[in-house]
């Protein structure tokens, strides 16, 4: 049987044993404040993002408007809107959103690991890669206002089915896509770049068609609306 020391040592173990847990603890107002400093550092990287790329774009219009007073235009000038030269694909939404706001998302909406890969992302199933950066895209346009592929490709799309600026400005509203006149100016830029290259190089070539990437298409003959360029 324990005598009367032996129990207050052990008394006075289990107390010190449950402070040392208590000190541990994380309590809701740490979480509080540790999901503030992530959400805004997160919000402030997309601020800055946002700002170098209006920086950029004023940049490419002074150049522009330097180049259209002169003969020619000024070697290696930009003179089209950076954000408007966007690919849409998924794999440049991975280089529009920061490994930050990726890895956050991921780990709420997935149960990734801490672990990154060399890119600095969580690693994930591609199809949950998919839904993060779904995600991420709207969370850049609805903080920032940073143009991304899917609010561009959306915009596209249903200006090419619908021709409705009504459609695409109610989208627009929601966060769903980039507004009318920012579509209209990415069609703008698509128009101008294809005129240039073909200006210079003879024949367009595709931005996405490059060397060494396996690349299919089909064509066919047919007669039908012949009225159009592909015939569909």
């Amino acid at each position: 049987m324990l005598n009367h020391t032996d129990l207050k040592l052990k008394e006075t173990v289990q107390e010190a044993e449950y402070e040392e847990e208590s000190d541990d603890e994380v309590t809701p107002d740490d979480t509080i404040v540790s999901s503030y400093n992530t959400a805004k550092r997160i919000r402030m990287e997309l601020q800055d993002q946002h700002k170098a790329e209006k920086q950029a774009l004023k940049a490419a219009r002074e150049a522009r408007s330097s180049s259209a007073s002169g003969s020619q235009q000024m070697p290696g000038s930009e003179t089209e809107y950076p954000s408007m030269q966007l690919e849409i694909s998924y794999l440049e939404a991975s280089r529009r959103v920061s490994c930050n706001l990726y890895n956050h998302l991921a780990w709420l909406i997935t149960d990734a690991s801490p672990e990154v890969g060399d890119a600095g992302q969580v690693k994930v199933s591609p199809k949950q890669h998919e839904q993060v950066l779904n995600l991420a895209q709207d969370v850049c346009q609805t903080v920032a206002g940073i143009p991304t592929p899917t609010h561009i490709g959306t915009a596209l799309h249903i200006l090419k089915e619908t021709r409705s600026k009504a459609t695409v400005t109610l989208l627009n509203r929601f966060g769903n896509c980039i507004s009318y006149q920012d579509a209209q100016r990415y069609i703008t830029t698509v128009v101008k770049s294809v005129d240039e290259q073909t200006g210079q190089d003879g024949d367009f070539i595709p931005t996405n068609l490059k060397v060494g990437r396996f690349t299919k298409f089909a064509f066919d003959n047919l007669d039908f609306q012949e009225y159009t360029k592909d015939g569909s």
